[in-house]
């Protein structure tokens, strides 16, 4: 073996040339290491057991009835939109009825009964958030507008829902 120079734990093979690292600090330190991360993986696994153990029916069902009363909470932090848009969207929706008709800001607040500001603000961050687009119309007689996007709000609840109810049955099975 032949030392590798400016180097004091590198030597090369004579018959090979292969280097070899003869440090055996560093590796111990990288054996000791990996026991370290399989210890603390057996540790965590361990954990997980006992958290399924501890975990009763009870609890599950405790789970369940939190599911339940913060459904809603859920369901507005996930919607893009916040709880006054949400249903000023729905509404506006409703009135609308299809995707190829357009409307004027008027039309809505007649229809809607609501105040020109509250309609004004609405239109322009469902504008931004690309849910509605202007589509031509003059300032003097009304800007006309086009839904763009009809996403599907009960569709996302009900999604919402079977997941929420998916992840409990999943509990119970890992329970058992």
């Amino acid at each position: 073996m032949i030392k590798v120079k400016g180097h004091s734990n590198l030597y090369r093979d004579e018959n090979t040339g292969s280097i070899i690292n003869c440090d055996t600090t560093n590796y111990n330190q990288y054996t000791n290491s990996l026991l370290q991360k399989d210890l603390r993986k057996k540790e965590l696994n361990n954990m997980k057991n006992n958290i399924w153990d501890l975990l009763k029916e009870e609890e599950i069902e405790d789970i369940e009835e939190a599911t339940e009363i913060l459904f809603e909470s859920i369901v507005l932090k996930v919607d893009e939109l916040d709880g006054s848009l949400r249903q000023f969207f729905e509404r506006l929706k409703k009135y609308v009825k299809n995707d190829n008709q357009d409307f004027i800001l008027r039309e809505v607040r007649q229809h809607l009964n609501s105040s020109k500001t509250q309609v004004f603000r609405y239109m322009q961050t469902l504008t931004e958030l690309e849910y509605v687009k202007q589509i031509g119309g003059y300032s003097n007689k009304g800007i006309k507008y086009k839904i763009s996007y009809w996403d599907n709000y009960q569709k996302l609840r009900a999604e919402i829902k079977d997941y929420l109810l998916l992840q409990i049955e999943q509990l119970r099975q890992q329970s058992k």
